[in-house]
């Protein structure tokens, strides 16, 4: 599920009085537009739940029942503010131990240093604070609000709070600098990629959207590519955003659309093929009829790709997992969808079928994130609760959690922690 929400304008105001009041112990200041670097760029390791070594030592939050509403509608449960977690560390033999019990949760990065950054719920509408965490010293740092994204082990890569530009703090200073306006997509090679923000409202909802680069130090800044305003006639829908992303060879491929009403329904959008240095920009399928957002692309570089009109699956943006009749699926690196996680493998925290909802119980999943030759997956059952329906969105009390790992070359399923 895509983590960032609409906020209040409240919430924007407060997340700029904080930065100006400098109530955060890091430094805010502008990059240098288009800065060049002369280092060789180093890998980029995207944010996630859970956190992996080379050496296989794996570091997660244990949660408890407190941690999370016990009601909410559609099984999401949010975070309660101000609850303590345990930051735990797995060795490869299975040893565990605690690094810390604070207020935080949820992404976490790695760095080259023996600070692990993580965030902090700072309230229920999304709103999240930056922090680390000396795992040698068990000290604490904030550094203002925002998302993590990714780290190259020396800079964190963030978002602000409303998703609308890229940040990056150094690991070493806790300087926080501005690297773009835009939304981050993903990591590649060592670069980031990611959607600017468009100055024309109007033509974003329409379809436009821009694909651009940039690396961790705000170097090698580029837009790749922009799309027409074709894909709608009318504007009931929200703005357009990239959906998809398949790095190919020298190309990238990305389907583009907008999600619609209550529902957050995909509108149906397009798929365009660039090179990497933003040459060849063509629009691969969509021509004929408008796609659904999942793709994959063969080896002779064909797309494969499902109208709009059909059964298809659904992402919310740069999702990597989805569902489907109770498994879960995640994509390869070709875009193509493999199941990975079967009912009978969850068949411990609920006897339904996750991501299909009814009139009695639901199987929910908080997230399922693929690391090596491994799945975990946090899920949550929970029971129909009329009190917390939100007009058509089913409202579910949470009965029972667990995160559970699956090993993918024996197919050994263990329970991490359950409550």
């Amino acid at each position: 599920m895509k983590k960032y929400v609409k906020q209040t304008v409240g919430v924007c105001i407060a997340m700029l009085m904080a930065v100006s009041a400098g109530e955060y112990s890091g430094t805010l200041v502008q990059a240098a537009e288009n800065q060049e670097t002369v280092e060789e760029t180093a890998p980029v390791y995207e944010a996630g739940n859970v956190a992996q070594k080379e050496d296989g030592t794996v570091y997660y939050w244990e949660y408890d029942g407190s941690n999370f509403e016990g009601s909410a509608a559609l099984g999401y449960y949010k975070p309660i503010v101000g609850e303590t977690n345990k930051l735990m560390m797995q060795s490869p033999s299975g040893e565990k131990v605690m690094i810390g019990d604070m207020e935080g949760g949820g992404s976490l990065v790695l760095t080259d240093s023996s600070l692990i950054f993580y965030e902090k719920p700072v309230d229920q509408i999304g709103g999240y604070e930056i922090c680390s965490i000396d795992q040698n010293s068990g000290q604490t740092q904030t550094y203002g609000l925002g998302r993590i994204e990714a780290s190259d082990g020396k800079k964190i890569i963030c978002s602000d709070t409303a998703n609308h530009s890229i940040d990056s703090i150094d690991a070493e200073t806790g300087e926080r600098m501005k690297l773009v306006d835009g939304s981050f997509l993903a990591s590649h090679d060592g670069l980031i990629y990611y959607q600017p923000v468009e100055a024309d409202s109007g033509a974003a909802t329409k379809g436009k959207v821009s694909l651009a680069v940039v690396d961790a130090q705000g170097g090698q800044q580029k837009t790749l590519c922009t799309t027409e305003p074709d894909l709608y006639a009318d504007d009931f829908q929200g703005t357009a955003s990239i959906v998809s992303m398949v790095f190919k060879d020298e190309y990238i491929y990305f389907s583009y659309g907008s999600y619609e009403g209550t529902g957050a329904v995909y509108a149906g959008g397009k798929i365009m093929k660039v090179k990497k240095d933003g040459t060849e920009a063509e629009i691969v399928a969509g021509m004929d009829g408008l796609r659904a957002p999942v793709f994959s692309v063969s080896e002779d570089g064909m797309v494969v790709s499902q109208s709009i009109d059909e059964m298809y699956d659904y992402i919310n943006s740069m999702d990597k997992y989805f569902t489907r009749n109770g498994s879960i699926y995640f994509m390869n690196e070709n875009g193509e969808p493999v199941e990975l996680v079967t009912q009978a493998d969850y068949a411990s925290v609920g006897s339904v079928a996750c991501g299909q909802f009814n009139d009695n119980e639901a199987v929910t999943i908080q997230f399922a994130e693929k690391i090596g030759n491994k799945v975990y997956m946090l899920l949550d059952h929970g029971v129909i609760d009329e009190t917390s329906r939100v007009g058509w969105r089913t409202g579910y009390a949470r009965v029972n959690s667990a995160m559970l790992s699956k090993d993918l070359d024996t197919g050994t399923v263990e329970t991490v922690f359950s409550y």
